[in-house]
């Protein structure tokens, strides 16, 4: 009987490797719309609106890079982009020598991967290695990667007033900005296909150092990560700024 079950561990082994190998079709559909609304009045006023709306999504796109080889098809997790951007503005010309410029905008950029499906996404995953420790060595990583899940997504805010002002020989700009960039991460433990080392996903991780300790089910490692996924930060942003161009003669000019 034991040499049965040996016998079928080496055969569900043989099976979880061989349907990870290959080619894996990928696509890529990407939706961009750019609109804009330009007005100015007969008088001294301008208005401007823009908004800009991208879609992407990439079935089993998050790795594009040549580390594709490392990683088994059913590693190989979908990749979505969802990108917003709006904007509006206001010009006013006060005479001949004074110009005011109003601006105001937010965008967004929400970057996220799922498992591919081919696989029960509760499983974990399976890294295997061609022997010795498997964070130098040639590894080939199987099941619901660390990185199908992560998110990141960032919105950011802005509002400035810009100032131009003729005297004379001189032209001066000067003027404020604001800005306002929040962030927040859903980082489910290794999810970075580039990092050197993982650690884990709430799934679990496992590490086995030979094929045959692998069709036996005696592993190195199992990771495991725990807790709250989720942080989030903000970075704002204040700044002014005085620009002066003199005109000292008409082939000089001071910056």
């Amino acid at each position: 009987s034991n040499n049965l079950q040996y016998r079928q561990n080496v055969a569900n082994a043989l099976y979880g490797i061989e349907s990870n190998l290959g080619v894996r079709q990928r696509s890529r559909d990407d939706w961009s719309l750019f609109t804009k609304l330009d007005y100015r009045d007969r008088k001294d006023d301008r208005f401007y609106l823009s908004a800009n709306w991208n879609h992407f999504d990439s079935p089993s796109g998050m790795i594009i890079n040549n580390e594709t080889p490392l990683y088994g098809i059913s590693t190989l997790a979908n990749s979505y982009v969802r990108d917003y951007h709006a904007s509006a503005g206001w010009s006013h010309a006060y005479g001949s020598n004074l110009l005011n410029d109003v601006h105001v905008s937010f965008s967004r950029d929400d970057q996220f991967s799922t498992p591919t499906g081919l696989v029960n996404p509760v499983l974990p995953s399976v890294l295997l290695s061609g022997g010795g420790d498997s964070d130098s060595g040639t590894t080939l990583e199987l099941g619901n990667a660390g990185f199908a899940g992560g998110r990141t997504d960032e919105a950011l805010w802005q509002a400035s007033d810009h100032v131009s002002y003729l005297r004379g020989k001189h032209t001066l700009k000067f003027g404020v900005e604001f800005s306002r960039t929040h962030v927040t991460d859903l980082a489910f433990g290794g999810f970075d296909p580039d990092a050197q080392a993982q650690n884990g996903t709430f799934r679990g991780s496992y590490s086995f150092s030979s094929l045959t300790d692998y069709a036996l089910g005696i592993y190195d490692t199992f990771f495991q990560s725990t807790g709250q996924p989720k942080f989030s930060f903000n970075v704002p942003y204040l700044g002014f700024y005085f620009h002066d161009t003199y005109q000292v003669r008409p082939r000089l000019t001071l910056d």
